[in-house]
C-alpha cells in the first residue's frame, strides 16, 4: 500500500516498519491507501484531500507499536449485551442502550466513560435507523456491546449498505469546519466526529446495498485524562 505521512518526518524506525509491511511511501496524499498522522486528526479533514483511495488513517503511535496495525484489535469478551432495533422511538432506543451499557460497564473505569459508551451506541444505532427510514427500507439494525479484558467494543450492523465513505467524510469535514450540528433529516456530522474522536479504533465495512458494519473500540481507561489523550485510528473498507 501507498503510505502518506501527515506532518511527520521519515525516520529509521518508520522506514523499517513500512518496509516490513511491504508498503511504500508516497508524497501524494490523494494516492495513499494509508495516512499516518501524529497529533491533529481534525486538520486532516480541513485540507484539500479527496480521500478517494484512503482505507486507513492511523496514529503514528499505533502504527509503530502494533505488529499488524491494519488488523482490528482483538477483544477477549468477559460480558456482552445484544439487541435488535427496527421501528423504535429515540426514547426506546436510548432506554435499551442505557440498559446494555449499564449491564457490561466495569466500575473500575472512570464514570464519564460510561456516558461516552452510551452516546456512541445511541448515535450509531440512530444513524442506521434514520438511513433505513430515508431509503424506505424496513430491516433490523443489530447492536452489540462487549466488555473485554482491556477494552469495550460497540458493534452496529444494518442490512441496507447505504452509508458510503463519501457520506462519512463529508459529514466530518462539515462538522470540523462549522462546529455545528447539521440541520437536516439525518446524519449529524458532529455526532460522527464525536464517535471518531471518542474511539481508539473506528472501523466501517460496507457492501453496497447489502450491509454496513461499524465497529467502535474504546480502551478501558481508568482516568479521563488518559482517555482524552487517546489517538484515533480509522479504516473504511468496501466489500465487492
Amino acid at each position: 500500500m501507498n503510505v502518506y505521512l501527515k506532518g511527520i518526518e521519515q525516520s529509521e524506525e518508520i522506514i523499517k516498519k513500512i518496509s516490513s509491511l511491504g508498503d511504500q511511501f508516497t508524497d501524494d496524499v490523494n494516492c495513499a491507501q494509508t495516512i499516518i498522522y501524529k497529533n491533529d486528526l481534525p486538520s486532516l479533514f480541513l485540507g484539500d484531500m479527496t480521500f478517494a483511495d484512503t482505507q486507513y488513517i492511523i496514529s503514528l503511535q499505533e502504527f509503530l507499536e502494533r505488529e499488524k496495525p491494519y488488523e482490528l484489535q482483538a477483544v477477549h469478551s468477559l460480558d456482552q449485551f445484544k439487541a435488535s432495533f427496527a421501528n423504535e422511538s429515540i426514547t426506546d432506543v436510548t432506554s435499551r442502550i442505557e440498559e446494555a451499557v449499564n449491564h457490561v460497564f466495569d466500575k473500575n473505569s472512570f464514570n464519564e466513560l460510561q456516558r461516552y459508551l452510551k452516546l456512541i451506541s445511541i448515535e450509531l444505532v440512530q444513524n442506521a435507523l434514520i438511513h433505513g427510514k430515508k431509503q424506505g427500507i424496513s430491516k433490523p439494525v443489530e447492536f452489540e456491546i462487549i466488555r473485554g479484558r482491556d477494552n469495550y467494543l460497540i458493534n452496529v450492523k444494518d442490512y441496507y449498505g447505504e452509508f458510503d465513505k463519501n457520506t462519512f467524510i463529508n459529514s466530518l469535514i462539515r462538522a470540523y469546519r462549522d462546529k455545528t450540528y447539521e440541520n437536516k433529516e439525518f446524519g449529524a456530522g458532529l455526532g460522527l466526529s464525536m464517535i471518531l474522536s471518542a474511539s481508539d479504533q473506528l472501523s466501517i465495512v460496507r457492501k453496497e446495498g447489502v450491509f454496513t458494519q461499524i465497529r467502535s473500540l474504546i480502551s478501558k481507561h481508568k482516568r479521563l485524562k488518559e482517555y482524552k489523550n487517546t489517538k484515533t485510528s480509522f479504516r473504511f473498507l468496501e466489500e465487492s
